[in-house]
């Protein structure tokens, strides 16, 4: 156990409000957050969020315009949409867990597998109308 571990241990019970183990550091993935609804849905950001984590338009108003935080069956439910990748990528970016690295590694190599086929379908297509 290392010292700054020991350090949130012996805290934990003193009855303090010391900021044990709070830090700022996903302020910016809420922002990046809400950039990448923006990028998804340019248009009507706020319905299309609302819809894909089934709220209310108004909420999803409050989340896009940063007036409110996102709870966490908000984030699962976007984690579990067609968007999910790109909602753990921005959740997830600086982040360097063993197990993180090998998923995104898995997740590369996937996407240059539906790359390459692709080129291969257009590249057949290209060849049969020559």
């Amino acid at each position: 156990m290392n010292e700054h571990v020991r350090d949130l241990f012996g805290k934990a019970n003193s009855g303090t409000d010391s900021l044990v183990g709070v830090s700022d550091s996903l302020v910016g993935r809420w922002s990046a957050l809400r950039n990448l609804f923006k990028v998804l849905w340019p248009k009507k950001t706020a319905a299309h969020l609302a819809l894909v984590v089934d709220t209310t338009v108004r909420q999803a108003e409050r989340i896009v315009g940063d007036e409110q935080g996102i709870g966490a069956a908000a984030l699962v439910r976007l984690l579990r949409s067609e968007h999910g990748g790109e909602v753990l990528d921005v959740l997830m970016a600086g982040a360097n867990p063993t197990w993180w690295r090998a998923t995104f590694k898995e997740r590369q190599i996937a996407a240059a597998r539906r790359e390459r086929k692709d080129a291969e379908r257009r590249l057949k297509a290209l060849e049969e109308d020559a």
